[in-house]
């Protein structure tokens, strides 16, 4: 399918399905001709022609956002992010390692004040929720963040950005402020960076990376810095380059160059604090890359290892209790208009190499996949292509090496906090959640319900 294709096709459907008197979800707006409105002096908006976008963001902007709160915390990811960790739920009386684990059930939350997709959000130190930025109403990318306390289920304004900005990273130093890098505004990918301190509420501006980007991956390293890698640079050019952030000195340095510009890949801190970084892909062959690579944090190089058994980009990376790393779904091709992958690969840091395992019961790629406190990894929502979206959710036991089905959300909806589903009216700060039930005394049941309005 050509560039202009794809817009036809994507204008076709919104003006068929969607009332112009209604809200339309961001994710659409941005790449569908100009709509009249105020445009806020504050925050700055998307280019509204499809084809001036990069097409890693085109194939992200109609993807999803996904939100998951597990063990009683919550879990969001952006098309390249991978889940972040929560605290444990306590075991109940009740509970033995006799007993089956339970599947991911429900529980309930608020709504945000600020309807936002291609956002970031990090769990706290304190358990509390950063929300940051992301795209609107109109395209328009945000400078605001909120926070979210599971304590009592709901949403406060907190301080906003120095720079609107989304398919930006949002990493927790191990001080407990939270590195914001890059991104995109305007018309090209930012270069620069913040960190917000959860004691005073605040953004404050930090060292600028040698060149902008996003749809990049930033990790935690095992000695507090951060490893920024690919992503976009000006629209439309995948980077091959690095660099490492360090919270001492504010600044960054750029390190080792990636064998190939990656882009909508996925970077996972290995147990030896090597990062392996995964798939993506950068529009030259048109194909999603089968192809890996590892970071050696002590000489700064990236190294070959093994290759997957597919092609994969926005697929997702868990690493598993016994220190491999599950590899699932994606698209296949860099159009993104080609079928997702079913397929799931295995890791092993070990011998460098890379396993095919059993598949998942449904092909989907830009999903949500977290490890559960049992080991077992849940992985929900997401799509077969860029118009099919997927209610299903599914579960993956490493001591059997197998997908099995659980619960499923709502009809025709897929796990995000804002966007479209397959009713599709609009949806706006839309939640959905599952929760790691506990045996108290028996095990919540599967089950998924939208909260929110």
């Amino acid at each position: 399918m050509t560039d202009h294709e794809l817009e036809q096709r994507l204008r076709s459907w919104y003006r068929a399905e969607i009332d112009e008197a209604e809200r339309a979800p961001a994710a659409l707006r941005m790449n569908v001709a100009a709509i009249p409105g105020a445009r806020p002096s504050a925050e700055r908006r998307l280019p509204w022609r499809f084809p001036t976008i990069g097409r890693p963001m085109r194939v992200a902007v109609v993807a999803l956002t996904t939100v998951l709160v597990v063990g009683g915390a919550l879990y969001l990811n952006g098309p390249s992010q991978p889940a972040v960790g929560g605290p444990s739920p306590t075991p109940s009386a009740s509970t033995s390692p006799s007993e089956p684990a339970a599947s991911p059930s429900a529980v309930p939350a608020g709504s945000m004040a600020t309807e936002r997709g291609l956002h970031t959000a990090t769990l706290l130190a304190d358990g509390r929720v950063l929300i940051v930025g992301g795209f609107g109403s109109y395209g328009v990318a945000r400078a605001t963040a909120e926070i979210f306390d599971p304590g009592t289920g709901t949403f406060s304004p907190t301080g906003s950005m120095a720079t609107a900005r989304g398919q930006h990273t949002a990493t927790l130093l191990g001080d407990g402020r939270v590195l914001i890098v890059g991104g995109f505004a305007g018309s090209s990918s930012l270069a620069t960076a913040e960190i917000y301190d959860p004691g005073t509420g605040t953004f404050t501006a930090t060292g600028s990376m040698s060149e902008g980007r996003s749809f990049h991956e930033a990790t935690l390293l095992a000695d507090g810095r951060v490893l920024v890698t690919g992503g976009d640079g000006q629209v439309g050019h995948p980077l091959a380059t690095a660099e490492i952030y360090d919270p001492g000195t504010g600044r960054f340095s750029l390190t080792g160059d990636m064998s190939v510009a990656r882009t909508i890949a996925t970077a996972t801190l290995l147990p030896d604090g090597r990062v392996l970084i995964a798939g993506g892909g950068n529009g030259s062959s048109g194909q999603c890359f089968r192809s890996a690579e590892v970071y050696d944090p002590g000489t700064g190089a990236f190294s070959a290892t093994g290759a997957m058994s597919n092609n994969r980009c926005g697929h997702d990376a868990t690493l598993l209790s016994d220190g491999r790393v599950l590899l699932t779904g994606g698209a296949t091709n860099w159009e993104g208009t080609g079928p997702g992958s079913a397929s799931a690969d295995l890791y092993d840091p070990a011998t460098g190499t890379f396993s095919r395992s059993n598949s998942m019961v449904d092909a989907r790629s830009i999903d949500t996949a977290t490890r559960l406190d049992d080991g077992r990894v849940l992985i929900a929502g997401g799509g077969p292509n860029l118009t099919h979206s997927l209610a299903s959710a599914e579960l993956f036991d490493p001591g059997t090496g197998s997908f099995s089905l659980t619960g499923s959300m709502g009809p025709g909806k897929v796990l995000r906090d804002e966007g479209l589903d397959a009713s599709p009216a609009p949806r706006v700060n839309r939640w959905e959640f599952a929760h790691q039930g506990v045996s108290s005394p028996a095990p919540r049941a599967s089950g998924w319900r939208s909260l929110g309005a």
